[in-house]
């Protein structure tokens, strides 16, 4: 079920059992960042099976997201709307690939507890997090806007309770420092790229080369996922319903979403989305949009600040339901579903 052509699980054990090799086609999975794939080869002394081992990290990890989710809602909502956040994280419709083998629990779970420490002023804590979210994926360097944003509100507090001194300002600037951890896991990954081949940014000849992928605009992705979409509804083709529809639905649907909530979400929930679309839908060959936005947990806040109301709930629930339903099918049918 897990090792269809459509997603990335054969690739990410792949590289957790072999890791990166430098020829064939299997240099390519270099693409692949590596944190996920060395827990799971961890587990594997556990386990003993790769795929089992996949599977026990991506649940585990999930549900561990969802109870830190809970956690960081109860900063700003009330328990209600606490456990509204963590119901649509799980019924979103791509959550069901949270499941999979692959790097989105994992990543969700890092980018929850970097931003929850944070939270708390636990900023060392929350980059060393930070550190292990962008050695897992490319987004996880984004978290320098979160825990930034956080970090500035409260020197600006702690500047206006009247704090100042050698002792402030030493631990101010430690704290300052501390945010370099975060660009180092993604630094770490490019110094992999150089150990295996000599270049620091090889992955990215891949990406291009292979995927026909680079960094592009949201205002582009939108236009090429439309055509496509229109040409596929045209010749009746399974992609139109398992790939474009869900891909244009979630790009307009969660920026929508985010736009509505954002009076109700803190700022630096806000700016790690927007930077977060725009680095992830940007990319000039999008196939897994549902999935990347699902793993962004300040959609799942934003649908809880929204349906407050009982008849909203109800009738966002019963959306991301169908939507649910809808997608597992798709997946289950092979519909271009990444």
């Amino acid at each position: 079920l897990w090792n269809p052509v459509g997603i990335d699980s054969r690739h990410y054990l792949s590289i957790a059992e072999f890791g990166y090799q430098t020829e064939g086609d299997a240099r390519l999975l270099l693409v692949f960042f590596p944190f996920y794939p060395l827990v799971v080869r961890l587990f594997h002394y556990v386990f003993q099976d790769y795929l089992v081992s996949g599977l026990f990290v991506s649940n585990m990890s999930f549900l561990f997201a969802a109870y830190l989710l809970y956690e960081l809602a109860l900063l700003d909502m009330d328990r209600r709307g606490a456990l509204r956040a963590v119901k649509y994280i799980c019924i979103l419709p791509a959550s069901c690939l949270f499941c999979a083998p692959m790097s989105d629990s994992l990543f969700l779970l890092l980018t929850v507890a970097c931003v929850y420490l944070a939270r708390r002023k636990l900023y060392a804590a929350a980059c060393v997090v930070g550190f292990f979210a962008s050695f897992t994926r490319i987004p996880g360097v984004l978290l320098l806007a979160p825990v930034c944003f956080e970090l500035v509100a409260d020197i600006i507090r702690q500047r206006r309770a009247g704090e100042s001194g050698r002792r402030f300002w030493w631990a101010t600037a430690g704290r300052c420092a501390a945010l370099l951890l975060i660009p180092l896991g993604l630094g770490l990954y490019l110094f992999v790229n150089y150990r295996l081949t000599g270049d620091w940014f090889r992955f990215l000849q891949y990406q291009q080369e292979n995927w026909s992928q680079r960094p592009g605009w949201f205002f582009n992705t939108a236009e090429y996922q439309t055509i496509y979409a229109l040409n596929a509804a045209r010749e009746g083709s399974t992609a139109f319903y398992g790939l474009w529809l869900p891909n244009l639905v979630h790009l307009f649907g969660a920026l929508a979403l985010v736009i509505a909530a954002q009076k109700r979400l803190r700022p630096s929930y806000v700016a790690y989305f927007i930077a977060y679309y725009a680095v992830t839908m940007g990319a000039t060959w999008l196939l897994s949009a549902p999935r990347y936005l699902t793993a962004a947990f300040p959609l799942a806040l934003s649908l809880a600040a929204l349906t407050e109301r009982k008849w909203a709930d109800a009738l966002a629930t019963a959306a991301c339901l169908a939507g649910l339903l809808y997608y597992l099918f798709a997946f289950l049918q092979r519909w271009s579903v990444y």
